[in-house]
């Protein structure tokens, strides 16, 4: 059964929260979720938290999880990139953005900071075809849809993304 998930806006608890519970209440046994990504980021950590439990209902039901990348940049982008299969349109924008100091943080140190970036990388590296200097190359730069395909970011290009 396929179901219809938007994820619009900042990666926060709220998003976080809101993510989870479209699925809770959405979820059966084989069901095709398509998320639909239209963010400029946020929290890598409320990011993380929905690729987890994306997974773990994957696991759970036999679901699979389509990422739609209408506007995918930092978090979104990682979203997208936990998931097997991502979708773009012809209008589709990906950013890479690596982890910097949140802001309102002043406690934040500079390992954290730096491991946090290599874990990114290496994610990065792990669900694309991008090799490491090629994520510096594009980092904060506007990648088009065939781009994304291009370096692996997207898996297929579709005409328009699935309606509800």
């Amino acid at each position: 059964m396929q179901r219809k998930i938007f994820v619009n806006g900042r990666f926060d608890n709220a998003l976080a929260q809101q993510f989870k519970a479209e699925i809770k209440r959405l979820v059966c046994k084989d069901a095709i979720f398509h998320v639909e990504i239209n963010s400029h980021g946020g929290n890598l950590g409320r990011q993380i938290q929905m690729s987890d439990f994306a997974k773990e209902i994957s696991e759970q039901y036999n679901a699979r999880f389509i990422a739609e990348m209408k506007w995918a940049e930092s978090a979104g982008l990682l979203l997208a990139l936990s998931f097997h299969e991502r979708h773009v349109i012809a209008s589709s924008v990906g950013i890479i953005h690596l982890p910097v100091h949140a802001r309102g943080i002043v406690n934040g140190s500079e390992e954290g900071l730096q491991e946090s970036r290599k874990r990114t990388i290496r994610f990065i590296l792990k669900n694309s075809n991008l090799k490491e200097e090629d994520v510096f190359n594009l980092e904060n730069q506007l990648l088009s849809a065939n781009e994304m395909l291009r370096y692996g970011l997207a898996t297929k290009k579709v005409p328009i993304f699935m309606r509800l």
